[in-house]
């Protein structure tokens, strides 16, 4: 399996580290499959203007890899339900499935 990272953080100052967010997920991809990208933004979840998170929805669409790892739903999309709803929708449609590392709950592998 081919695994993408999305990590995001609100300010890019040292008291918040993406880091903190990164080397769990590396951690989680490598039992998984293959790390083959990283986005990571620094910015609000309240927007999907995001460079990294673009990049990631048309490498997505291009299927450049089988599953997008999150630290928590709120690092994908702080847009509300709908919105946060159909971008899991849109990968879907594009073969890529969603983990959250602290929402067990969501793993669209299996759907």
């Amino acid at each position: 399996m081919r695994i993408a990272n999305l990590a995001r953080v609100s300010k890019s100052d040292e008291s918040q580290d993406p880091n903190n967010q990164l080397i769990p997920l590396r951690a989680e991809a490598a039992n998984l499959g293959t790390l083959v990208a990283e986005y990571v933004d620094y910015a609000s979840g309240g927007s999907s203007d995001r460079e990294q998170f673009q990049q990631m929805l048309k490498d997505a669409d291009a299927r450049k890899f089988d599953i997008l790892l999150v630290w928590s739903l709120d690092r994908l999309s702080r847009e509300g339900i709908s919105n946060t709803l159909g971008y899991i929708q849109r990968l879907k449609r594009a073969g890529v499935a969603v983990k959250s590392l602290q929402e067990p709950w969501l793993d669209t592998r299996d759907d």
